[in-house]
This record gives structure tokens, C-alpha cells and sequence, in this order.
């Protein structure tokens, strides 16, 4: 058993098909055929069932790819160890944050890896969590903090760093905050939801988050639906390290809706899966790792 034969067969799982396969690794289709015959013939296990024109994987398939993936990311990092040592630090690295994630707490972070590392160029940006898996998986960003989609891209690592809260909060001197609690989601159908554009997009966030039937008013920004909220044109869900001062000087109240219980919403470090990292950029990774489960409070307090 070889690792061309092993990539072989990862590629025909990832991709659904031995033609699909061949063009992924620009290969014909017959020797990625065999790759997985020899495989099979070798370890005495059918991989795929082939009753149906789709391959799907046997029971044995399954086991076998887990322990696939293991070996072959192993290899991988083997690989690019000796590669790491010598690569060339590199010259600008792009952190990418969901605009969830508290401001302050991320610019002390940047601030010692600049501190760290003062030649090279560190770029932070802020970006709609819809779109962060994207960019790292196009090479835009180097690592992210971000929430990540039951729909978890195999190219990407992860690890959780967090969770940030959100409160259902409106103007202390709107016609929402005089609504006796808990209140009833019935109660709020006349009322203006500030819905955040990426909530609506997160079928997952969605579900927990929008009230069915209310009228609702779509922004693209956590500060724009601050702002509004502040105005009192409608209430909203926003991360409470956002509110804390304004919930303490009565500004903003808390509001206990029933059914709709606080949330918090999960933060990961996010890479690119496989890619010869160089040194520097593996002890931003690892640096990046110490951050504390309870950054956002400690953050805002």
C-alpha cells in the first residue's frame, strides 16, 4: 500500500466519484481505479459499495478512511517540519475576526504580537462571520476567530477559543422596555426586530434569535443595530461586552422574552487545514490558543 494510493482513495471519498478524483489530482480515472482495487486486494475489505452509481462507502470503507486521514495528515506534517525550520518568516500575516468578538480584547492581542514580531506586518480585519471560512479557505486571511457553521469545511482546522453572549436588549425609553416580563412573542409581532444581516443568513442563529411573524429591519453592522436600538426604532440581540456600559447607566434594559433564552455563540481559531506553515506563523497559532474562554468579560469589565 502506497500513499499515492491513499491519496487516491481520500480523493474518491472527498470528491464522490473516481472521475471526480482523477481531475482533482490530475490523474486518469483507471489508476485512481486501481489505487483503490490494490488497496482492497491488499487489506481483503470491499471499500465501496458498487450496487448503486454512486460509490458509497462500506462499514469497513468507513473505518478504514479515519484511519486514512490520520496517516496521511501525519505524513503531511512530517513533511513540512524540515520545510517550517527554514521557510522564510513571512512578511504580513491577516488575522480575520467575526465582528462578534470584542474589539479590545483582540487589539491587546495584536498589539503583543506586534510587539513579538516588529517587522513584519500584521493586518486586522473585521468580517461578517458568513464569509470568514471563505476567505481562510481562499488563502485571504491566515488564521480567524470565528463561529463555525454545522457545515465545517474538511480544508479547515479548528480549535474552540470561546463563547460570546448575547442579550435581547431595547432602549430603556422605548414601548418595548414598558412591556411587563418575561413577554410573550406574541406581544412583540408590532414591534421592530434589528436583525443582523448574518443572523438571517444562519439558519442555526436564526432559529434561536428571530421572532416568527415580527416585522423586522435588516443592517449589515453590530454598531448600526447599537445605534438604533439606542434611538429606540426597535430592540435586538447584540453581544452583552456591547451593552455593559449602557445597561449599567440605564440606558438599554435586558429584556426576558419567553422561549427565546440568552445565547451565547461558539468562537474557533480557524486555519487552513494542510499548508507548510512557517515558524512564526505556527506560534501566532499556538499563541492565539492561550486566549482565555473568558476574554470577552474580562475584556469589558
Amino acid at each position: 500500500m502506497t500513499l499515492e494510493q491513499l491519496r487516491a482513495f481520500e480523493a474518491v471519498v472527498k470528491h464522490g466519484s473516481v472521475r471526480a478524483a482523477s481531475l482533482h489530482m490530475h490523474k486518469s480515472a483507471p489508476s485512481i481505479s486501481a489505487s483503490i482495487r490494490a488497496i482492497e486486494d491488499t487489506l481483503a475489505i470491499e471499500l465501496f459499495s458498487r450496487e448503486s452509481y454512486r460509490l458509497v462507502l462500506t462499514s469497513e470503507g468507513n473505518a478504514f478512511y479515519d484511519k486514512a486521514r490520520v496517516a496521511l495528515r501525519s505524513v503531511t506534517e512530517l513533511n513540512g517540519f524540515s520545510k517550517q525550520k527554514w521557510r522564510k518568516p513571512p512578511s504580513k500575516f491577516v488575522i480575520t475576526v467575526s465582528h462578534f468578538v470584542s474589539e479590545s480584547h483582540v487589539v491587546s492581542f495584536i498589539g503583543r504580537l506586534n510587539k513579538a514580531f516588529p517587522t513584519m506586518q500584521l493586518n486586522l480585519m473585521t468580517e461578517t462571520f458568513v464569509n470568514i471560512a471563505e476567505d481562510v479557505n481562499a488563502g485571504a486571511t491566515d488564521i480567524a476567530i470565528a463561529p463555525m457553521s454545522s457545515a465545517i469545511s474538511s480544508e479547515l482546522e479548528f480549535k474552540y477559543l470561546f463563547s460570546v453572549e448575547r442579550v435581547a436588549v431595547a432602549s430603556a425609553h422605548s414601548s418595548i422596555a414598558q412591556l411587563p416580563q418575561p413577554i410573550n412573542g406574541a406581544a412583540l409581532l408590532d414591534e421592530t426586530q434589528l436583525v443582523l444581516k448574518d443572523v438571517e443568513q444562519h439558519p442555526q442563529l436564526a432559529y434561536k434569535s428571530i421572532i416568527s411573524g415580527a416585522k423586522t429591519f435588516l443592517v449589515n453592522d453590530l454598531k448600526t443595530q447599537k445605534s438604533l436600538i439606542m434611538a429606540g426604532v426597535g430592540w435586538s440581540w447584540l453581544p452583552r461586552h456591547m451593552v455593559e456600559t449602557e445597561l449599567r447607566n440605564g440606558e438599554i434594559v435586558l429584556l426576558d422574552i419567553d422561549g427565546y433564552s440568552v445565547d451565547t455563540i461558539e468562537h474557533f481559531l480557524v486555519r487552513k487545514l494542510e499548508g507548510n506553515h512557517s515558524v512564526v506563523s505556527q506560534r501566532i497559532w499556538n499563541d492565539a490558543q492561550l486566549l482565555s474562554p473568558n476574554a470577552i468579560d474580562d475584556a469589558s469589565a
